[in-house]
């Protein structure tokens, strides 16, 4: 089992990312989405290679967290860790 860490990029986008459907769908949509998320967090943990490498850069992976959502991640396998890149949501223009 691996551990996973999340960047600051990745933190501040899935906050962005809950605030706006907080705002724009209600709460139910934003603890969906959360509780959508951590489930995924748990397989990766469990099966680190869950989503498919970027055929540009293959250290790094995306899996789809939603119909719009996207999470990047690199494995590093001397630390058995799974660190968490960005949230990438094509809905908002500042997307990363």
């Amino acid at each position: 089992m691996y551990s996973i860490t999340c960047s600051a990029t990745a933190h501040d986008s899935y906050i962005h990312i809950l605030e706006v459907l907080d705002e724009q769908w209600g709460i139910d949509k934003a603890y969906e989405f959360d509780v959508k998320t951590f489930k995924l967090l748990d397989s990766l943990a469990l099966f680190k290679n869950l989503c498919p490498p970027s055929k540009t850069n293959p250290t790094l992976r995306k899996c789809t967290v939603s119909k719009y959502t996207a999470l990047v991640y690199r494995i590093d396998d001397v630390l058995k860790q799974i660190e968490l890149i960005a949230f990438l949501d094509s809905r908002m223009t500042n997307s990363l």
